[in-house]
């Protein structure tokens, strides 16, 4: 979204904290859109400042597992689980990202995602009385669906 102001073009940035961790599945990704956000909202963040929040000793670390060229250990992981600055359960669920990003057998990756899954949010809707009283007896869900069949 542009709005302009004095004929310049001028973009609306949405706050860091709008990124929510639990819509990623793969870190790398998160990291990236995080950097990206982070960057637009406080044009003095980079690299080496996020590598002095988070303790790390190279600046070009952040990069690197962006890029693929390296990846998380469980030391690095906690390093920028605080640069990135993330409560308890953002933390468990980085942890997560990371395991299961690296994570070569399959059945492994599976038993982490299901993990990962019980981290999200579970939608819900509000029921109306004409669900209520659909809901309200096994019969009419049954009669229903043996009438879609």
């Amino acid at each position: 979204m542009q709005r302009y102001i004095l004929n310049r073009p001028t973009r609306v940035v949405e706050p860091v904290n709008s990124i929510n961790i639990f819509d990623y599945l793969e870190y790398r990704s998160f990291l990236r859109d995080y950097y990206e956000r982070r960057k637009l909202c406080d044009s003095k963040f980079s690299y080496r400042y996020f590598a002095l929040q988070a303790g790390i000793n190279s600046s070009g670390m952040y990069a690197n597992v962006v890029q693929g060229r390296k990846k998380l250990t469980p030391r690095s992981m906690e390093q920028f689980a605080k640069g990135l600055d993330l409560n308890f359960r953002e933390k468990e669920y980085f942890a997560l990202m990371v395991d299961y990003t690296n994570q070569q057998n399959s059945q492994i990756k599976d038993e982490i995602l299901q993990k990962m899954m019980s981290y999200k949010p579970v939608p819900f809707q509000r029921l109306y009385q004409k669900h209520r009283e659909f809901y309200s007896h096994w019969s009419y869900v049954a009669v229903h669906q043996a009438l879609e069949v």
